[in-house]
């Protein structure tokens, strides 16, 4: 039996590599995001403490489905440069690795709200990303509905599980002011760290695959060139949002046309948007630096695309 964690840990590791972002990893993700829904409505109707077999078999399975929701994120939050949520995830991912320490922080309450809070708004994420893209434009009210959904369901499956251990029956009012009304404080604290991220709800999948700014002397203009990666299915506007030297004192938003994906590991969409009219002369414009923001009505910033100062266009076309 000691044996048992380092195989797990191994196992870890290995299947990490294993994951996939095309449709089969997709079909998988939905899998485990099932098995991760499954197993926490098996511990509201078996609580803790009935059988050993099927409490072990509760904690590895959700365990497992976490890890898988987590690992799988990873590397979509580092494409999308949405640093904050990548530390969360990374570290809620890491400490699914270990059974002692998962064992042991899972007995927290917290720690078991914010792993299911945070499992849940990647699985919404991505749901959304992929077949209800229009939500997007209400990323806030998702985002909070989500943490809100998160801890009445923790909350209640904590008096279903103090239920069991003390032996009492059904709910009293008391009880269930104290699922909706006196806890509620903890999904609003979760969804504020959320939204000090900048992003409430990452959207998964979608990503600046390469940009570039280009000067064209002959209409005395700059372009902005963007190639984003969505999954199949994916259909949203695109903001490039232009300022100069990354002042506010001059930002112009321009609102391009339906991005549509082709699929995380296909040919991304490419996206355009040309300026011409700048508060500067032309020749002074090619000595900042141009900065073009890519973003999602609606949600946070996806990827951001410079052209350095250099005194000459970067690309001349005729």
């Amino acid at each position: 039996m000691k044996y048992i964690p380092w195989i797990s840990l191994v196992w870890g590791v290995f299947s990490v590599f294993l994951i996939g972002h095309d449709l089969n990893g997709i079909h998988k993700f939905v899998f485990f995001a099932a098995l991760f829904a499954a197993v926490a409505l098996l511990g509201v109707f078996f609580p803790q403490g009935r059988s050993k077999a099927l409490d072990w078999l509760k904690l590895v399975s959700q365990q497992s489905a976490a890890q898988y929701i987590l690992f799988f994120a990873v590397p979509l939050l580092w494409k999308t440069e949405l640093w904050v949520w990548l530390t969360l995830v990374t570290t809620l991912a890491l400490s699914t690795l270990w059974d002692p320490l998962y064992n042991r922080l899972w007995r927290n309450a917290w720690y078991r709200l914010f792993l299911i809070t945070v499992s849940l708004t990647l699985v919404v994420s991505l749901s959304v990303v992929t077949w209800a893209p229009r939500l997007l434009n209400y990323s806030t009210g998702v985002a909070l509905l989500v943490c809100i959904l998160a801890q009445v369901g923790s909350s209640f499956a904590a008096e279903k599980i103090k239920q069991a251990e003390t032996g009492l029956v059904g709910f009293t009012p008391t009880t269930w002011r104290k699922i909706f009304l006196k806890d509620v404080w903890q999904g609003f604290l979760l969804f504020a760290v959320y939204a000090l991220s900048g992003t409430p709800l990452p959207p998964l999948g979608v990503w600046v695959v390469e940009g570039r700014i280009e000067a064209h002397t002959d209409t005395r203009s700059v372009e902005c060139v963007t190639r984003i990666a969505a999954p199949a299915g994916f259909r949203s506007g695109l903001i490039h949002s232009w300022s100069i030297d990354g002042s506010q004192s001059f930002q112009d938003n321009i609102v391009l046309s339906e991005v549509m994906g082709n699929g995380i590991d296909a040919k991304p969409f490419t996206t355009r948007s040309r300026k011409q009219a700048f508060p500067l002369p032309y020749e002074e414009i090619l000595k900042k630096t141009l900065v073009c923001r890519v973003s999602l009505p609606g949600n946070g910033e996806i990827g951001a695309i410079e052209m350095i100062p250099t005194g000459t266009p970067l690309l001349e076309q005729p």
